[in-house]
């Protein structure tokens, strides 16, 4: 399925959708109507329609996502390291363009002073980031990993990350 394929079915299902005037609004859980909302439930179809086949993933974006999900990580670093892949942080940069931070020489990045801060900068580009990676892998004893974009530093350096134990 290409890009226009995928808005055409989300456009299908929406248009399938009829608002009944006569009854009242409710929340309900069409996956599993009989015990209702259940996250375990929630998370395998999420992985089944995006990870699965429904919407088109390049496969090193569903490498990418597997490799985030199934780690034995913290939530908690888990939840960061998303955010951080879907350019969520609230960096100097997003703050100003948002309307948080007015002036523009609040932008620049606290670490280093020299550029912006946003997300490829912090975790990439700014020198002293470049220094916080290779002490990380001096002190885990492997080569240094560096990558264009934050998704290929986070494939670079996800090989290092050993995944979920099978139950």
């Amino acid at each position: 399925m290409n890009m226009q394929q995928n808005f055409e079915y989300m456009q299908q299902l929406l248009l399938s959708v009829t608002p009944n005037a006569t009854v009242d609004d409710c929340w309900f859980w069409t996956l599993d109507a009989a015990r209702g909302f259940i996250v375990k439930r929630c998370y395998a179809w999420l992985c089944d329609f995006f990870v699965g086949g429904r919407v088109v993933v390049a496969d090193q974006q569903r490498a990418m996502w597997l490799k985030l999900w199934k780690n034995n990580a913290p939530s908690k670093i888990l939840i960061f390291a998303w955010r951080v892949l879907i350019n969520k942080i609230a960096t100097r940069d997003a703050l100003s363009r948002r309307g948080v931070l007015r002036d523009d020489a609040d932008r620049r990045c606290v670490l280093c002073s020299s550029e912006d801060e946003t997300i490829k900068h912090i975790f990439l580009d700014c020198r002293v980031a470049k220094k916080i990676w290779q002490q990380v892998c001096l002190w885990l004893d492997v080569p240094i990993v560096e990558g264009e974009d934050i998704q290929a530093h986070f494939m670079a350096f996800g090989k290092l990350i050993k995944g979920k134990k099978q139950k």
